[in-house]
């Protein structure tokens, strides 16, 4: 695989695993959110990508900041900042709603993290884990469609299976290869090399 990723987050969206979700949106438009490889050589293009990684004790939010130097080169992530809270959705089994303005709240880093201008090319995703798989399903459907509700309403782009539970083989899957082949998982935290990586509580 290349040391670079096209794109870290349509990486994500890739982890197998049918949505549990009512998913009502658009599919994703790779001409949108892709860079144009027709653009003049020396043109640097800057655009960003959004994921909720709900764990089962906390959700965090992480903001990725991509770069691409030239028409001829592939786009590499430049920088990745996340905001968690607790305790995760899980938590709000008997409270969807709650769960839902959870989500909403943290939408508000990404707001102020990406320009309004590319909020509608900036792809939108939320990945469950333990903590909703444990649920019974109609409780786990329940927050998922909340989440769903919430997405829709953003200005972000939802793009189909934007919102849905991993199963527990695929969770590792999560974290791609990238930059000089180390990972950035958010589960994890790992640190890329030339990357900004940090809670930023400011944003909220």
């Amino acid at each position: 695989m290349k040391p670079t990723v096209l794109l870290l987050l349509l990486v994500l969206l890739a982890v197998s695993g049918p949505s549990r979700a009512q998913v009502r949106s658009s599919h994703l438009d790779l001409p949108r959110i892709l860079p144009s490889l027709s653009r003049p050589a020396n043109h640097s293009r800057i655009f960003y990508a959004v994921m909720f990684d709900a764990g089962s004790t906390g959700t965090r939010i992480h903001v990725y900041t991509f770069i691409q130097n030239g028409s001829e080169k592939l786009p590499v992530l430049d920088n990745e900042m996340f905001h968690s809270t607790k305790p995760g959705l899980s938590a709000y089994a008997d409270s969807p709603e709650t769960a839902g303005e959870t989500v909403r709240r943290l939408l508000k880093v990404a707001k102020k993290a990406v320009p309004r201008l590319d909020w509608k090319r900036t792809p939108l995703v939320l990945r469950a884990t333990a903590g909703l798989r444990l649920l019974p399903v109609e409780k786990a459907q329940a927050l998922l469609d909340q989440v769903q509700h919430v997405f829709d309403e953003s200005p972000f782009l939802v793009p189909d299976n934007s919102v849905s539970i991993m199963d527990g083989t695929n969770e590792g899957d999560v974290c791609p290869p990238s930059i000089n082949t180390s990972v950035t998982c958010p589960g994890r935290l790992a640190l890329l090399p030339n990357q900004a990586f940090q809670q930023n509580d400011s944003l909220l």
